[in-house]
């Protein structure tokens, strides 16, 4: 009895050490369900990028940074740049006439410092998310003028030295290749543009100064006004830097990454650089393919991006509109990010470590 009793026991130990090593032996070659998000680590995005002086990043709400420690870590040991998502927009940084409120925006700046990351401002003008003291106060050309200069030199007065670089125009050209309507263009007229580049440029000479927009990539129309009028303000000493290529898509559509190549070099021989600013490739169509099948098509399109981008010397950034579904501020369905809503890596993610690593080998 004794001996069946022993050799039952010894039955079940070896049963729980064959079904741990079995459970280590998945662990290990389930490689792409995790990632290392510690600092250093060669897997990182931030690793592979700063090997070459690039930067990889992503736009951050400052809520989250208060409320999510998964967020801030992913953040924080994947990007060397991030953005602001709506903390610097005209209505939430410049609420009232006579009031300012920099303490969101603040707490990105911190987050970034503490991380040693430089940070994108956006947007400094816009169409949209203008306040309603501006929009309802039926001001004069030169009291609008008086308004946009003096919020542009408070707003990047107060970070003067913290931002690496701003976008001070967003998407101010139609896919006609028109300027868009705005209260700007209409109460100051198209000067407005140049004039913001200006303000900037004195408030703080050392940022980079973009102009922001999307669409360009599939658009020659709109690439060509916008390029008209960009090389126009380098031939003219306009103080501005380059162009961010916001990159918000979609698995559906045809991306000619030949064309986008041939854009990035017109604008290398302008003297201007190419940021990708704001990338999201949504996949909640077609509904009928399979998720692995999308997920697949998602990643080749960010790779493909990426190394478009890496291909060309006068594009220096790659940023994203987000790191994780869970917070993407797009229709959750489209999950257009590179971890999902558990903060896994997806095949996205892989994509651009792979994309990075090969850049790397090829430029050693």
């Amino acid at each position: 009895m004794f001996k069946k009793i022993l050799y039952f026991i010894i039955f079940v130990i070896i049963i729980i050490i064959v079904l741990n090593i079995l459970n280590l032996q998945n662990d290990s070659t389930d490689t792409k369900t995790k990632v290392n998000v510690e600092k250093g680590n060669p897997n990182t995005l931030r690793y592979l990028a700063e090997k070459r002086k690039f930067y990889v990043g992503s736009a951050v709400d400052s809520n989250l940074l208060r409320s999510s420690s998964k967020y801030t870590k992913i953040l924080g040991s994947q990007l060397n740049m991030i953005a602001t998502e709506n903390e610097m927009k005209f209505d939430l940084i410049h609420p009232q006439k006579s009031k300012y409120n920099f303490e969101p925006a603040d707490k990105i700046i911190e987050f970034a410092e503490k991380n040693n990351q430089v940070v994108r401002g956006h947007t400094l003008v816009w169409a949209n998310r203008v306040p309603a003291w501006v929009q309802s106060g039926n001001y004069n050309k030169e009291q609008m003028k008086q308004i946009l200069k003096q919020h542009i030199q408070t707003v990047v007065g107060h970070y003067k030295g913290k931002i690496y670089a701003w976008d001070v125009i967003n998407e101010a050209i139609t896919k006609d290749g028109k300027l868009n309507d705005s209260i700007w263009l209409r109460t100051i007229g198209p000067e407005y543009i140049q004039l913001a580049f200006q303000w900037a440029h004195e408030a703080d000479p050392n940022a980079l100064l973009f102009y922001n927009d999307n669409g360009m990539e599939n658009n020659n129309k709109k690439f060509n006004a916008l390029y008209r009028l960009l090389k126009k303000f380098k031939d003219s000493n306009v103080p501005i830097d380059g162009i961010g290529y916001q990159m918000h898509s979609w698995i559906a559509r045809d991306i000619d990454y030949s064309n986008l190549s041939n854009q990035f070099q017109m604008l290398r021989e302008t003297g201007l650089q190419v940021q990708i600013t704001e990338m999201d490739i949504g996949m909640a169509s077609p509904k009928n393919e399979s998720y692995p099948s999308k997920a697949q098509k998602q990643a080749e399109i960010y790779s493909k991006v990426l190394d478009t981008c890496l291909k060309n010397s006068n594009c220096s950034a790659f940023v994203m509109w987000g790191i994780t579904d869970r917070y993407t501020p797009k229709y959750k369905p489209e999950k257009p990010l590179i971890f999902d809503s558990e903060f896994k890596p997806k095949k996205s993610y892989w994509s651009l470590v792979n994309t990075l690593k090969e850049y790397n080998k090829q430029k050693k």
